[in-house]
């Protein structure tokens, strides 16, 4: 824990000490307990006031330490990324040899109202069943060129999806550190072993995503299959361009 200039300064420590010092032993209360004490016809023997001015000096550090304590608390809580993502978009194409695979791609944008530039440098992708069961996902290596979505399914036949290379999550928000009070729009794609796109027509079936940011905390987005609405893909023909 970082401690506070004027605490570091020993001249100010003992000053800063001596002030909640003498606040403490010369306190209304302080006075009134052994005025109390006498007066109730009790003998105070001399030895009890070196104690009493030891166990100020005591009391008096703790609660410097913690006001200390509780201005750098603040100033972590300000200064440490608190990342917001919301997941807009699922896209779903059959993976595998067999089409025993399923491929989803999501895009959404992840904002950081508060603290420092931060950049995101891990990111992981699972499926989560209504009977607790988790499928995490392979995210497959990426060319390095958009990737174009033809042949939509129930969608019209112009209409094409084009994800772009640059808007790439694992990449984007690597390189460039999502800047405070802004916004980082995106997209990733996994491929989960054993999973049709059957298997996510049922009920509360939700995709999470995952990503731990430079400073090792962890932060995730979730969206529901079903709730989705008009922001969902069937996926035709996908390709590197």
């Amino acid at each position: 824990m970082r401690y506070h200039k004027d605490i570091i300064h020993p001249v100010r420590f003992l000053n800063e000490l001596r002030k909640h010092w003498v606040a403490l032993v010369t306190s209304s209360a302080s006075i009134g307990l052994l005025y109390w004490w006498q007066a109730s016809g009790h003998y105070v023997a001399p030895w009890l006031y070196s104690v009493f001015a030891l166990v100020g000096v005591i009391v008096a550090a703790y609660k410097m330490w913690r006001k200390e304590s509780a201005k750098v608390e603040e100033l972590e809580l300000r200064l440490s990324p608190r990342l917001v993502g919301k997941l807009d978009m699922l896209a779903l194409s059959p993976a595998g040899s067999r089409n025993q695979d399923v491929l989803v791609i999501v895009s959404g944008s992840i904002d950081n109202p508060y603290g420092p530039p931060v950049s995101i440098v891990e990111w992981r992708v699972r499926l989560v069943f209504p009977d607790s069961m988790v499928v995490r996902g392979v995210m497959p290596m990426q060319s390095g060129k958009d990737i174009h979505v033809e042949n939509i399914v129930g969608r019209r036949r112009d209409e094409k999806m084009v994800l772009q290379i640059s808007h790439y999550w694992p990449w984007s928000t690597n390189e460039t550190p999502i800047p405070a009070g802004g916004t980082r729009s995106g997209w990733l794609m996994a491929v989960f072993d054993g999973i049709t796109k059957e298997d996510l027509n049922k009920e509360n079936v939700s995709i999470v995503v995952e990503f731990k940011d430079v400073t090792e905390t962890i932060h995730s987005m979730t969206k529901l299959f079903l709730d989705v609405g008009p922001n969902f893909r069937s996926l035709g023909d996908i390709k590197n361009r």
